[in-house]
């Protein structure tokens, strides 16, 4: 009997590794640093292009930022892919990255190419450039516009607040 128990315990903690792994993990507050500044990127490179496809506007203003913002932009990428290689491992972690990019960038999608939104790029491109174009001035940037790239498995340490019973 008892060999019969440990064979099923066994096998339930093997059933029970897949469902586990699949979870997403929660985000430290680096790698949540990192999307946002990616969300940023992301926002004004799909905006920025569609309006000057539309000629609602110049290319110059993200330009200027992708030209100060190089560095920050690969040590965001080079977080993300540490993150999703390291949470999905090498086998999973390049399709999760671009599912998440995707998500990042799908946000943006059904934004009209108007003036009023090309304008607003625009300045959103000038207002990162101004800022420095770290990873910590971009950060600035994007927490000021409150952008909230997708998150499956939420903030690392995130718990509900619990109200004491009185």
């Amino acid at each position: 009997m008892s060999r019969l128990f440990a064979a099923t315990a066994l096998l339930s903690i093997f059933v029970a590794l897949p469902a586990q792994a699949a979870a997403p993990a929660c985000w430290s507050r680096e790698d949540i640093a990192a999307a946002k500044v990616r969300d940023l990127d992301m926002l004004l490179t799909e905006i920025s292009a569609r309006c000057v496809a539309a000629g609602l506007s110049s290319s110059a203003d993200y330009d200027a930022y992708a030209v100060v913002s190089r560095g920050a932009l690969s040590a965001v990428g080079q977080r993300l892919k540490a993150r999703f290689w390291t949470v999905y491992g090498a086998e999973q972690g390049p399709a999760r990255l671009d599912g998440f990019l995707d998500a990042v960038s799908g946000q943006y999608a059904h934004v009209p190419t108007v003036d009023e939104n090309c304008a607003q790029v625009a300045e959103l491109a000038r207002e990162a450039v101004s800022a420095g174009g770290s990873v910590v001035a971009l950060l600035g940037v994007a927490d000021r516009h409150n952008l909230t790239p997708p998150l499956s498995g939420g903030a690392c340490g995130a718990q509900p607040v619990k109200v004491a019973a009185r």
